[in-house]
């Protein structure tokens, strides 16, 4: 009873955001991703990762990205990770745009009972058309906050969670601001102890612009963990 409130609950988080408001533009997204991970060592994991997401509903590529990143358990509670990401991105004006985002970040974990809990801080910088643009060696700085909430249940392969993600701007000169939201829950199936599958939904919104973008993001992820 207690996976099914859980999932319910889910459900409800999620969607009860994404009605359509005035002012806004409305996007239905896809993005996928399949992931290799190595466990260098109990605590230290190697990852790398290809991502492909879509938008005008779905229809059209907006992104591909190359991701390689390192984390380590650095105690019972916290855990630490240096990432970097290559971007390819679709220009109507240009025909693509390339990007380069690098970032660290800390994430402090606990669990009460069959919940697990997490709250992340990632300090990223993103670099775009770096060679070619004008303005392509100014970084574009955010503070990225996460919180997130999974279900573990005592048997069963299956992990329902949820999360809440916003974007704090950094280095502009004025003061920080919140400029993007995400929130979002999804499904881990657990395979096999090498083998994972998440199912997800996220609702992703701008925010202090007079026509925010809103986007509707259905996504499935694959993972090969290497132990």
């Amino acid at each position: 009873m207690k996976l099914q409130q859980f999932a319910l609950s889910l459900i409800i988080l999620t969607f009860v955001c994404s009605f359509k408001g005035h002012g806004q533009d409305e996007d239905l997204k896809l993005w996928t991703r399949v992931s290799v991970k190595y466990d260098l060592t109990t605590k230290t994991r190697l990852a790398v990762e290809e991502e492909f997401r879509f938008y005008n509903n779905a229809s059209s590529l907006e992104q591909n990205h190359t991701e390689i990143g390192i984390s380590h358990e650095l105690s019972d509670n916290w855990e630490g990770g240096l990432f970097y990401r290559f971007i390819y991105e679709t220009d109507p004006q240009d025909y693509y745009s390339l990007g380069h985002r690098g970032w660290f970040q800390l994430a402090y974990k606990w669990q009460w009972g069959n919940i697990k809990g997490s709250i992340r801080e990632r300090l990223q910088g993103t670099f775009q058309d770096y060679m070619s643009s004008e303005n392509g060696k100014i970084p574009e700085n955010y503070l990225r906050s996460k919180i997130s909430l999974t279900y573990e249940p005592i048997k069963g392969n299956i992990e329902p969670y949820i999360g809440g993600e916003f974007w704090y701007t950094l280095g502009t000169g004025d003061p920080a601001i919140i400029d993007k939201m995400r929130i979002g829950g999804g499904i881990e199936y657990r395979r096999n102890k090498n083998v994972r599958l998440d199912f997800f939904y996220n609702y992703q919104k701008d925010l202090q612009v007079a026509r925010p973008d809103t986007g509707h993001i259905f996504g499935i992820a694959y993972a090969y963990i290497i132990r």
